[in-house]
């Protein structure tokens, strides 16, 4: 899917994010073990999904989407 809608995957095939889960498609966001971060555990996917939940939210508030 992320191939598909053009986010940029690193040479494994994980698509890759920045710190706070942006992906490389702007309003598209990633996080746990399909995102480029090291870590493959519960608890790092679940602090990467509250980094993506800010981030949504941030980028919806800029947009005028509320």
């Amino acid at each position: 899917l992320a191939r598909m809608i053009g986010a940029e995957l690193d040479e494994k095939g994980y698509v890759k994010v920045d710190k706070v889960s942006h992906t490389t498609v702007p309003g598209v966001f990633a996080a746990g073990d399909v995102t480029n971060s090291g870590w493959k555990q519960a608890i790092i996917a679940a602090a990467q999904g509250s980094y993506a939940a800010n981030s949504i939210y941030n980028y919806l508030s800029e947009k005028g989407a509320q």
